[in-house]
């Protein structure tokens, strides 16, 4: 497969893309710096803002199969408050998608956004701490989703 991975150099999607290339996909990578990811004859790196940047996007995106998402906010307070980051690319990601023709993808969020809140351990697990600290955070990767 051609796989387009954004956030690959965050904890999860780092992960996500030295699995990829175990596997033999041709996987091509947006990051902002490309000194974070380590060179392979299947990666290409597009460097680039994907919240900012739609025509960068579309280039990125052609002649892909899939797109994996593992972006996450900055982690900092202004990161928590923020919150924009999946929204933002999702803005620029999707119309791209469409544009291309790819047709399939998988994207990451965070524990107690959505639906799955209601799974999430009791009260003082991890559902109060979700509401009280990541309300807006949850809220915003809910309705990018």
């Amino acid at each position: 497969m051609r796989i387009l991975i954004l956030g690959a150099t965050g904890q999860l999607g780092r992960h996500v893309l030295q699995q990829a290339l175990q596997r033999g996909h041709r996987v091509t990578a947006i990051v902002r710096s490309r000194g974070r990811v380590d060179p392979h004859p299947l990666l290409r790196t597009v460097q680039g803002e994907v919240t900012r940047d739609g025509p960068l996007v579309q280039e990125a995106m052609q002649g892909q199969d899939a797109v994996v998402g593992a972006l996450g906010n900055p982690r900092s307070l202004r990161g928590l408050r923020s919150g924009t980051v999946v929204s933002d690319a999702m803005r620029l990601v999707l119309p791209a998608m469409r544009a291309e023709g790819v047709g399939r993808i998988i994207w990451t969020s965070a524990l107690g956004s959505g639906r799955p809140r209601r799974s999430c351990p009791g009260r003082f697990g991890w559902r109060t701490p979700s509401r009280l600290v990541l309300r807006s955070v949850t809220r915003k990767q809910a309705r990018a989703c």
